[in-house]
C-alpha cells in the first residue's frame, strides 16, 4: 500500500492490493511448451518463439514482498517483463485468470499487458 524508500529502484511498487489468488490462478497457462510470441519485443527478428517454461510461482517474501519465479529453457526479449505486465493488469482485474491462454494462443503481442518495468528483474541461475 505504501512505497518503501529503502527498497526504491529495486522492487516494482504495483499500487493498490493486487489479487494474488487469482494471479496464482493464472500462472499455470504460462507452464510447458508454448509459443510466446505475445510477449516478444516487437521486431526483434527471431526465428522461432517457442519455449518451455518448467516453473511460474509468485512467492509471499517479507511484509506485502512478493517475488515471482520463471523457469525454463529460454526467454525472448522482454518476455518476462511482459508477462509480469499481464499478471498485474490480471491481480488489478483487468483481465480474467484465464486470459492466459487466450493471449498465448493469439501469438499477438498487442493482446498482452504492458511491460514491467525493469526494477526488481534478476537473472538468478543459467543452466547449461
Amino acid at each position: 500500500e505504501v512505497r518503501d524508500p529503502l527498497r526504491l529502484g529495486r522492487v516494482w511498487f504495483v499500487g493498490p492490493r493486487l489479487d494474488w489468488e487469482a494471479i496464482s490462478a493464472s500462472l499455470p497457462a504460462l507452464l510447458g511448451e508454448r509459443d510466446f510470441a505475445s510477449f516478444r519485443s516487437v521486431g526483434d527478428g527471431l526465428k522461432t518463439t517457442v519455449r518451455t517454461i518448467t516453473e511460474a510461482k509468485i512467492e509471499l517474501l517479507e511484509g506485502d514482498l512478493r517475488r515471482l519465479t520463471l523457469t525454463g529453457s529460454g526467454f525472448l526479449r522482454r518476455m518476462v517483463r511482459s508477462i509480469a505486465g499481464t499478471l498485474w493488469l490480471i491481480g488489478r482485474h483487468k483481465m480474467p485468470p484465464r486470459a492466459l491462454d487466450g493471449i498465448i494462443e493469439a501469438r499477438d503481442r498487442s493482446k498482452a499487458g504492458p511491460a514491467a518495468p525493469p526494477q526488481g528483474l534478476s537473472l538468478e541461475k543459467v543452466f547449461y
